[in-house]
Parts: structure tokens; C-alpha cells; sequence
């Protein structure tokens, strides 16, 4: 994997020395060095899911880079976003519509800007590496794939391949919930596992998502099956319905892949562990990375340090309920006494999510270019207006480089930054009217943006400086957040923000180290903590120091806007 250049995602370093300065060559190097890492992960990830996906992307991959070398010979270099778009869409097979598609989209990047000799020999040494890859998993079936061997086993007998010990809750019998992230390895599972009947894949491009659903969960979805229509044992799904489903029929999840996010893999589990079930237990299986890619990847690392930051940040017993609400025991005891009658009616869940958002655009691009394209290229700050689906508030979409905010607004002005809530928000008919602009909407959307902004600038801090293991300063950098999120003057926020950018980026000494110990074994707090902080900051000079740094920090500042907003009355 270490031998490919992966040079079709670094184009800068072919252009000619001369035109490197030029801006939209500068857009092709900070491009350049996020995809080839993009690119290399995504390899592992998918070979860590299925040999069937990583057989898939190789031949994607080798497909790609020679209708891009075709490309080449006849004067063209596809870059920039309509090019690329051309390259994946087109059908490969057909090359006389892609390449005239491609001259049409190729006009950004003159071919005589690059080394175009030394771009192609590296392409071929690409294609050769990638054509080897593909003809070492070919010949590895499903016979030979003991990863979906032991699913095979687990589905079937309730029991490990190696068969030493039974896996509890008749699982051989019972109603299995498989998770992958990859529909490639969702269509690979489903073709070795049908034989058994009773059994469906979904994934975003699923037409009838919502028939599978309830007859997998019939009972969670009240629903009742029509004469021949038979209740499914297997569902097999990618993450499109790790979110606002009832699918308790089931009580075993099966993890066939790990998500980086642990969030992503309890809102799995909670498809099935939820409040109405019949089961006494449910059962989570993971399918950990095999030794070698797990040092790779690090997915488990990874997980395991975003757990601990979750348990830094909310904490691991903090109460849930808030001091003033009361809890009524003979209802919750009802509960495990299986009477249903305390419960309120849950609401219908809406299967509408991000994911699926994604997929409307992905069908929009496809089916009405033009359309996507006018949409893709409207400037920043497109301002509109419509009737609330729900409460009115203010819908904002911020960016600074590839981090992205939505951000909803009540009318008492509280944000929440929950993408799923807000896509949920502003979804709409095509033909919806638009409604007149309120007074004071450039207000409200410069307050949103002012907290954009000190988001930002402690994100890059931290980018920049990573605070390291010190329990001392992820204590108070946790605590920080905590009243960051709180504070709703602006100007207090932005010191807020200041003072976390101090204590993430500057060096601090082994005394300052001891006083955030201190205060972190005192568990001081709130505005107390901001005052000892400040305190800390003058006497230690910090202020100065962090400056200091910052202007030795030659990285591109990341630039906070306003890409669009909607007020919904």
C-alpha cells in the first residue's frame, strides 16, 4: 500500500514550477495532501469491512486512473469539481461520451501546465500496483473469507467457527440486526447469506426501506403482514437505519464493521434496546480490525480516546433528570412488569436523515445536472424564508475549510448544532413558496456566526497545538466547553474562547501544570474556574506565549462564513 504515489489526487506535484504560485494551483496542493491520506485510509477501511469492498474500490481505483491516463493522451487533465464529477459518473465503457464530456469540463487546467511524461509513469506504476492488488483477493471466495465465515456461524449455529462456545440468546434462532458501514460489503453479506431466507439488505439506494422495516419489526411498528408476505429474521444494513427507528422485534446487533464514532455505534445498538421491547437482554457483537490493519487504521484507538472525551465532557454518572423533575416509581416499575399502559405514544419515527438527504442530492446530480449545478455554485449568504415544519426559529450552514456547523435557532435565540435536526427542519416541497425576509434576520445570523467564529479559533488551536495527555489541562479545557456552551453574551463567549485557545496551544510550565492539577482535584468550576484561569494566564504570562506560537504557525488561518440560512416563521 506504501508503494502507490496515488498521483491522480496529486496533481500539484506534476504542475510546472512556474505555474505553482497561480491560486487555482494552490487550490490543487491543499487538496492534494487530504486525498491522498483520504484515499489510503478509505483502502484499509474497506478491506477491513470486506474483501468484496476493498475488491470492488481496487477495480473502481484501477478503472479510474486509466480513463484519467486516456484522458491525458488526448490533452485533457480532469480536475476541479465538474471534471471530477464527469470521471465518476460517466459510464466507463462507453469512452467516446466520457472523454467528450470531460473536454467539455476540462478547460480550468491547460495539459501544457503539467509534466505530463512523469504524471503518466507514475499513473502507470498506480495501475500496474493496483491491477497486482486485484489479482490477489481475486481468487480469495467465500469459502476462504473467514471473517464472513464466522458470521455465517453466528447466524446459523449461535456458536464461534471454531465452535467452543455457544453464543447466549439463541442467536441461531433469533432476530439479527447487521450493521456495515459499506453497501458494497451490505450486497456481499445479503448474496452469502439468502440461502437462508428470511433475510433483506438496505441501504440508501433501497426503494422499499420502509416495507423491510416493518416487516422486520412488525410488532415495534405495528404493523400486520398480509397474507404471504413473510416476517424477515436478517436485516442487514448499512448506517442509513442506525437512527429514529423501532426495530426492538430484534434483540442481537451485530457490528460486522466498527464506525470511527462511538456515538454511531450506540445509536445502532439503540434500534433494538428501546423502551417497549419484550426482551429481557440485548446482545452487541463487534467484529474487531485484524491486528495488522488495526495499526493502520486505529479504529479501536480512536473509539476508545472518543469515549473517554464523551466521559470528559458530559461525564460518566452525571444525573440525567434535572433537579426539578420528579420520578414516578410506580410507573417506572410498571415498566418491568410489562405494562405497556404507562408508556405515552411514541411518535412516528421519520426515517428522513441525513443520509437520506445526501441521497436526494446524489439523485438531483444524476438526473438534472444543470439543476446541481446552479445549485452548487450559488454564492455564499443565499438567504431565504418559509413556514416552520415545527417551532420557528433561524436555520444557519457555517463553514471554515471543511468544517461545517448547522446550526438551529429558537426564538428565545438558544442554538443547537444537531445536523439531523436540522436537515429535518428545513426539508420541504419543491414548489414551496418562499416568504419575505424578517427585519431582523442579519442581526440573528451575525449572532450565530459570532459563535462560529470562537468555535473555530479554538478548533484550530487545538489542531494546531494538541494539549496531549495532561489531566490537568483536559480537565479544565472539558470544563471550558461546559461554559462556553452556557454563556450567551457574545463577548463573553469570545473570551471564553480566547482563554481555551491559550491553555490548548501554549506551552505551559511544570508549575503551571501542578495549579491545573490542583484544580482539577478541588473540582472548581463554572465562573470560579474562569476567574483561577485568568489568574493563571497573567501570572504565568501565557497570553503572550500563545501569541508566540501563533505567529510561528505558518498554516493557512481558516476563513469562518456564512454559506446559507433560512428563517422559519
Amino acid at each position: 500500500m506504501d508503494q502507490l504515489t496515488y498521483a491522480r489526487y496529486a496533481l500539484f506535484d506534476y504542475a510546472l514550477p512556474e505555474r505553482q504560485g497561480e491560486p487555482q494551483y494552490q487550490e490543487l496542493r491543499r487538496a492534494g495532501a487530504a486525498l491522498r491520506g483520504l484515499m489510503r485510509v478509505m483502502l484499509f477501511k474497506r478491506f477491513e469491512s470486506s474483501v468484496e469492498a476493498f475488491r470492488q474500490t481496487v477495480n473502481r481505483l484501477r478503472d479510474l486512473q486509466l480513463a484519467f491516463q486516456g484522458a491525458l493522451d488526448r490533452g485533457l487533465v480532469p480536475a476541479g469539481d465538474e471534471a471530477t464529477d464527469v470521471l465518476f459518473k460517466s459510464d466507463l465503457d462507453d469512452e467516446l461520451s466520457l472523454y467528450e464530456a470531460l473536454e467539455r469540463a476540462s478547460s480550468r487546467y491547460p495539459v501544457s501546465d503539467f509534466d505530463v511524461d512523469k504524471l503518466q509513469d507514475v499513473l502507470d506504476t498506480d495501475i500496474a500496483l493496483l491491477d497486482e492488488m486485484a489479482r490477489l483477493v481475486e481468487s480469495i471466495g467465500p469459502a476462504e473469507d473467514n471473517k464472513l465465515q464466522q458470521l455465517v456461524a453466528m447466524v446459523t449455529r449461535g456458536r464461534t467457527l471454531s465452535d467452543r462456545r455457544a453464543l447466549p440468546g439463541d442467536l441461531a434462532h433469533a432476530k439479527v440486526l447487521i450493521f456495515t458501514q459499506y453497501a458494497d460489503t451490505a450486497h456481499y453479506l445479503y448474496d452469502n447469506l439468502k440461502h437462508l431466507g428470511h433475510i433483506r439488505a438496505v441501504e440508501s439506494d433501497t426503494r422499499d426501506r420502509g416495507r423491510v422495516i416493518v416487516r422486520f419489526a412488525p410488532k415495534a411498528n405495528h404493523y400486520e403482514l398480509s397474507p404471504g408476505e413473510e416476517e424477515l429474521r436478517i436485516l442487514i444494513a448499512t448506517d442509513v437505519l442506525s437512527e429514529g427507528l423501532n426495530l426492538q422485534d430484534a434483540n442481537h446487533v451485530i457490528n460486522y464493521d466498527l464506525h470511527w464514532n462511538p456515538v454511531r455505534l450506540i445509536q445502532r445498538v439503540g434500534r433494538v434496546d428501546r423502551i417497549g421491547t419484550e426482551h429481557t437482554a440485548v446482545y452487541a457483537y463487534n467484529f474487531l480490525p485484524e491486528t495488522g490493519l488495526e495499526r493502520e487504521l486505529g479504529i479501536e484507538h480512536t473509539l476508545e480516546h472518543r469515549i473517554v472525551e464523551i466521559h470528559r465532557t458530559i461525564g460518566e454518572d452525571a444525573a440525567i433528570l434535572h433537579k426539578s423533575e420528579q420520578i414516578n416509581k410506580e410507573d417506572m416499575y410498571a415498566i418491568y412488569r410489562g405494562d405497556a399502559s404507562v408508556l405515552e405514544d411514541e411518535p412516528a419515527a421519520d426515517v428522513f436523515n441525513l443520509l437520506e438527504a445526501e441521497e436526494i442530492i446524489r439523485q438531483l446530480q444524476r438526473t438534472d445536472p444543470d439543476r446541481f449545478q446552479e445549485i452548487a455554485t450559488l454564492p455564499d449568504g443565499v438567504r431565504s424564508a418559509r413556514r416552520a415544519i415545527g417551532h420557528p426559529g433561524l436555520f444557519v450552514f457555517c463553514q471554515a475549510g471543511n468544517y461545517q456547523r448547522l446550526y438551529l435557532v429558537d426564538r428565545q435565540g438558544h442554538r443547537t448544532a444537531d445536523p439531523q435536526q436540522a436537515i429535518r427542519a428545513i426539508r420541504c416541497e419543491e414548489d414551496e413558496p418562499t416568504l419575505d425576509l424578517p427585519r431582523n434576520v442579519n442581526e440573528r445570523i451575525a449572532a450565530v456566526k459570532r459563535d462560529f467564529d470562537a468555535e473555530v479559533r479554538a478548533r484550530e488551536a487545538e489542531v494546531r497545538n494538541p494539549a496531549g495527555s495532561a489531566l490537568g489541562r483536559d480537565y479544565v479545557l472539558a470544563e471550558l466547553r461546559l461554559v462556553f456552551q452556557t454563556e450567551q453574551d457574545a463577548d463573553e463567549k469570545a473570551r471564553l474562547a480566547l482563554l481555551s485557545e491559550i491553555f490548548a496551544a501554549a506551552p505551559l510550565t511544570a508549575r503551571a501544570h501542578r495549579e491545573l492539577n490542583t484544580l482539577r482535584r478541588g473540582k472548581v468550576t463554572g465562573q470560579a474556574l474562569v476567574a483561577q484561569l485568568l489568574r493563571i494566564v497573567r501570572d504565568y504570562n501565557l497570553e503572550e506565549a500563545h501569541r508566540a506560537a501563533a505567529d510561528r504557525d505558518d498554516k493557512a488561518v481558516l476563513i469562518p462564513r456564512i454559506v446559507c440560512s433560512q428563517v422559519l416563521l
